[in-house]
């Protein structure tokens, strides 16, 4: 899939194939735009395919081929592919996604869960940083009630289970620091995936559009464990996330699809032991 930003400057690129030679002004203006080029390609890593493509074209077509801008409206084009180049949106790094993403304070996302294509639950996980997680499971047909709700506190390693319907609690404890369950049993294994995991390791899937925004994809394997995060180019920040689990003919076993907001306040009842 190409992505936005090269569909446009294809555009502005044909536009400017079409201009007529010009003088010494225009020269100096497209010196100046091909040395802001390349000081853009060394400060932005993130999409160098962009000012690469552009100032390869430009090298190859305006200086060896004799081309020059033309006039008042090679001038406005240049100004414009400029202004363009400095202000499109790149896709969003993973490194940098990361590091927003460890600002985050607390965050809400509800979810689908499937198996071999049938539907298992959704769920809602609230989260907040000093360790608190309510998770709250929605059976098929749930009426908007929860089947049941764990209320944990990870760092104290213990919780609680609320069925619905019952006013009895039934409290649990478990083992902090504990990183070995599965995908299945774990709602926060994506985001210890996402702190954990080599950023040279996930995999660039460009961009796709989700509910009318561009958002930039990356997807990390894992055994054989597929994980998809989709981040806003605004937040830095994964808005989706979708895990799928293989099974040994390759076929999709359990499956996760997400949609994360963040920094919301919770009430400190969401998160109550008793």
């Amino acid at each position: 899939m190409k992505h936005t930003a090269d569909q446009h400057l294809d555009k502005a690129v044909e536009n400017l194939k079409s201009q007529k030679a010009l003088s010494e002004e225009a020269d100096r203006a497209q010196d100046s735009l091909l040395r802001a080029v390349a000081i853009e390609a060394e400060a932005d890593n993130s999409e160098p395919s962009l000012v690469q493509k552009l100032s390869a074209w430009w090298r190859e077509t305006l200086s060896f081929s004799g081309l020059k801008l033309a006039g008042s409206m090679g001038a406005a084009a240049s100004f414009a592919l400029a202004i363009f180049i400095f202000s499109a949106s790149p896709q969003t790094s993973f490194a940098s996604m990361v590091a927003e993403f460890k600002k985050v304070s607390n965050f809400f996302y509800s979810a689908t869960m499937t198996n071999s294509g049938q539907h298992l639950m959704d769920i809602k996980v609230y989260y907040r940083d000093s360790g608190q997680m309510r998770m709250e499971s929605y059976a098929l047909g749930h009426n908007g009630e929860p089947t049941f709700v764990n209320i944990m506190d990870i760092n104290q390693g213990k919780g609680v289970m609320k069925l619905s319907g019952d006013n009895q609690t039934v409290p649990f404890d478990f083992e902090t620091g504990n990183t070995q369950q599965g995908v299945q049993d774990d709602p926060l294994y994506w985001r210890k995936l996402i702190l954990d995991v080599d950023p040279d390791k996930a995999q660039s899937l460009g961009t796709q559009t989700f509910y009318g925004a561009e958002l930039s994809g990356y997807l990390i394997e894992e055994s054989n464990i597929e994980t998809r995060v989709w981040v806003d180019p605004k937040s830095h920040l994964p808005v989706k996330i979708n895990v799928i689990q293989t099974l040994e003919d390759g076929s999709a076993g359990f499956q996760m699809e997400a949609d994360v907001t963040y920094n919301q306040r919770f009430e400190d009842s969401l998160f109550h032991l008793n």
